[in-house]
């Protein structure tokens, strides 16, 4: 006599499983341990919403199924990090431009507020603070010798 056969879980569909993958992949990359991950996959299971949600009679996941969620989020990382050096200098330089230029619509933002209007900082204007922003940002972007 055989015993009862378990309810058959319900299989993530593949845009849900994209949608924890990139979900565990994001808190991998903040540090988080394994126990961190269970605990976050315990918190979304009960929230609305979340691609962790339980459906009605659910079971949550087991710690393996978490783990197995956890070994492909951590291969998409490694994969995503294999590039030449040639590659990853441009990406480099390109994002530094990018810094740079936000840099600067920052501070012209902040000296535009400057020209319209008279505030002061305990001695220092907003063009004082905002040119002493500039140059320590050039100067940690290594822009300014």
């Amino acid at each position: 006599m055989k015993g009862k056969k378990k309810p058959a879980r319900r299989k993530a569909s593949k845009a849900q499983t994209e949608l924890r993958l990139r979900e565990i992949v994001r808190i991998r990359l903040d540090g988080a341990k394994v126990w961190d991950v269970t605990e976050s996959v315990a918190e979304q299971e009960q929230t609305d919403g979340s691609p962790w949600k339980l459906a009605r009679g659910e079971t949550p996941l087991s710690r393996r199924q978490i783990e197995r969620y956890l070994e492909r989020a951590d291969r998409l990382i490694v994969e995503s990090t294999r590039e030449s050096r040639k590659r990853s200098l441009r990406r480099h330089l390109a994002r530094r431009e990018n810094l740079l230029v936000t840099v600067l619509k920052a501070f012209q933002a902040t000296f535009r507020l400057y020209l319209n209007s008279e505030y002061s900082l305990d001695g220092f204007n907003l063009f004082s603070i905002s040119w002493i922003l500039l140059m320590y940002t050039c100067d940690s972007l290594e822009l300014v010798s």
